[in-house]
């Protein structure tokens, strides 16, 4: 059984709680955050680094979260509490009220990938665990700012 899933516009948008960055974003993101060290110690984040690709996903409240151009933010559903969604855009099943198509996406997911791989962002082509998310490190952070710098001199033409 095939089921259309669609996303729409929120009429409020969700207080953000998380957030992802990729590409030039992450390097943004990851200069912002070693600008200001001091805000690190209340925010947790994973990150996936495959050579000079980097995705950065943080959770934390919403006045401790960084605002940087190109990061997509996400927030909680009270109707799906163990995922974090769109602050802006909602998911909406053909025949379901929008409450209950927020709660079978998390239901569904949740028996796929386990509770333990909560909380989980969810975005418009990927699923992002926060389960193994840790209070950022500033030492981790400039190693990972240094990596990314190296990939970026590789590959840049000279």
């Amino acid at each position: 059984m095939r089921v259309l899933v669609k996303a729409f516009a929120r009429e409020s948008p969700l207080t953000p709680s998380a957030l992802i960055a990729k590409g030039a974003s992450a390097q943004a993101l990851l200069a912002r955050l070693l600008d200001e060290p001091a805000r690190l110690h209340v925010l947790q984040g994973v990150v996936h680094q495959e050579g000079s690709a980097c995705l950065i996903a943080i959770q934390g409240e919403a006045a401790n979260l960084p605002w940087v151009e190109g990061v997509s933010y996400f927030g909680v559903d009270a109707n799906a509490p163990r995922l974090r969604l769109s602050t802006t855009h909602g998911v909406r099943l053909e025949g379901a009220r929008d409450e209950v198509a927020v709660r079978l996406l998390e239901d569904a997911l949740v028996r796929e990938h386990g509770a333990q791989a909560m909380p989980m962002i969810v975005t418009g082509d990927r699923l992002v665990s926060l389960a193994l998310a840790s209070t950022l490190d500033l030492d981790v952070l400039r190693q990972l700012e240094a990596s990314l710098s190296a990939f970026s001199a590789q590959e840049s033409p000279e």
